[in-house]
């Protein structure tokens, strides 16, 4: 890990209510490949992320970005285990569906109460939903910082969700 990601990855540490992060990867690149998850301890997801740039309409500047290599995806695998959750096509059309439900005000925040918008549901919100119906969880969208807690709670341990190319 360069100096640069190393020290935003500790600022990120030391805000972060997190104890796991459930990282969502596909075994391929096709719409049939099945998405997998990995639990990966906190203090260790760093080893599978990358220094990336904001786009210009988000002010530019580094980014922490969650981009594993297929090498890493074995990595996860072997170290921490996987199970999947769907495959991509499945994930796609969830995602589609979330979008649908914020449009037809569905979907409200557990944080806030108010109605989400379509645009800030995407493919780590459909994750989590596969994950919470994996552990018999209900899904609730919420926006509060990962300094507050987790994407999920289950008995207590706070997990984060991530699938490729997420941001942290």
């Amino acid at each position: 890990m360069n100096a640069t990601l190393e020290n935003m990855f500790h600022e990120y540490r030391m805000n972060d209510a997190t104890n796991y992060f459930c990282a969502g990867y596909p075994e391929r690149a096709n719409d049939n490949a099945r998405v997998f998850v990995s639990i990966i301890p906190a203090d260790e997801m760093g080893a599978y992320l990358t220094l990336g740039k904001k786009s210009s309409s988000h002010g530019g500047g580094a980014v922490i970005r969650y981009q594993p290599t297929t090498s890493q995806k074995v990595d996860m695998q072997n170290r921490f285990g996987a199970f999947a959750v769907c495959t991509v096509a499945e994930l796609k059309a969830k995602t589609a569906e979330l979008k649908e439900s914020a449009r037809n005000g569905e979907i409200v925040s557990a944080t806030t109460g108010k109605q989400v918008k379509a645009g800030a549901l995407g493919n780590g919100h459909a994750l989590e939903w596969y994950i919470c119906q994996r552990w018999g969880i209900e899904w609730e969208f919420d926006n509060a910082s990962h300094t507050i807690c987790g994407d999920i709670t289950k008995d207590g341990v706070e997990y984060q969700v991530k699938y490729i190319n997420a941001s942290l």
